[in-house]
């Protein structure tokens, strides 16, 4: 029993070795796998945060884009109604422009004409003129003969 009592103590003592290894490595990988979990929260803290920040930044940009979208908007407006009042000055403009022209027409045809008439009356009385200067002159020459 003696042999057998201490190869029962050899192989105890070489199962709690194997225990006391067995309890070493566990107590080292939950150490380990405590770090790796601080490690692992850490980053995911991190990732929450630089996500937070990127949601964030993507709003502010968002907003700026919508803000600078507004801006250009409102200068498109303030740009046709604009345009839209010197097209309507200019319309009026060109309008009063070609009245004045046609009018200018008007008015230089009726004073060619005026002037037509005049020449034409002048020359009449010219003509009458010249025809009792010449009847007097016939007048003068049979009397005087």
């Amino acid at each position: 029993m003696q042999i057998s009592h201490s190869q029962f103590e050899r192989d105890r003592a070489v199962q709690i070795e194997k225990y006391e290894n067995l309890e070493k490595k566990q107590q080292d990988l939950i150490k380990t796998y405590e770090i790796k979990n601080v490690e692992l929260q850490g980053q995911n803290d991190q990732l929450n945060q630089a996500l937070s920040q990127g949601e964030l930044g993507i709003r502010e940009q968002v907003e700026h884009w919508k803000s600078q979208y507004y801006d250009m908007e409102r200068q498109h407006a303030d740009i046709q109604s604009e345009l839209e009042k010197e097209k309507a000055l200019w319309e009026g403009k060109f309008d009063f422009l070609e009245k004045q022209k046609d009018q200018a027409k008007k008015d230089n045809e009726d004073a060619l004409k005026q002037f037509q008439q005049t020449v034409d009356q002048l020359q009449k009385s010219q003509n009458e003129n010249k025809q009792k200067v010449e009847h007097n002159q016939g007048l003068m020459l049979s009397q005087i003969e």
